[in-house]
């Protein structure tokens, strides 16, 4: 085992001590993504059926808005983790790391490296932005009515 494997596992081990029944990461998507689905279509009724100011459109708008920044959010969060994980990768091939305590020591400059690599890259944030823009206009539509 490798040391950036052995700190993935240690990782991976301390989440799975934390939570007896662990969706997986696709898994969670789906979730959100029907909450997303059922959140709008609950949105659309009370917004017909009862107005924009009434409280129960105004929850249903609200939670909209939650489901949608969130999903934004994982999508960025599993994006980021790659990053991290192929920039550790990258650092241990390149540097011969050989134990886990040297991997955690050069666990933030491969974080610093992700996050700007996240912010180079322009080709899927167009779609991740609108979806952002979506959740943002639903979140203050509530907080203004």
């Amino acid at each position: 085992e490798t040391a950036l494997e052995e700190l993935m596992n240690k990782n991976n081990n301390e989440s799975n001590n934390n939570n007896t029944t662990k969706l997986s990461a696709l898994e969670r998507m789906q979730l959100n993504e029907s909450s997303i689905e059922y959140f709008d279509e609950s949105y659309r009724i009370r917004l017909a059926e009862l107005g924009p100011d009434h409280p129960h459109t105004i929850t249903s708008r609200s939670q909209l808005g939650s489901a949608m920044a969130a999903s934004v959010i994982a999508e960025r969060k599993g994006r980021i983790g790659s990053l991290i994980e192929s920039e550790l990768r990258s650092l241990q091939r390149k540097r011969g790391i050989g134990t886990k305590g040297e991997m955690e020591r050069h666990v933030p400059a491969a974080v610093a490296r992700a996050a700007r690599g996240m912010m180079e890259a322009k080709g899927s944030s167009k779609l991740t932005r609108r979806r952002w823009d979506a959740a943002e206009e639903h979140l203050r539509g509530a907080l203004r009515a």
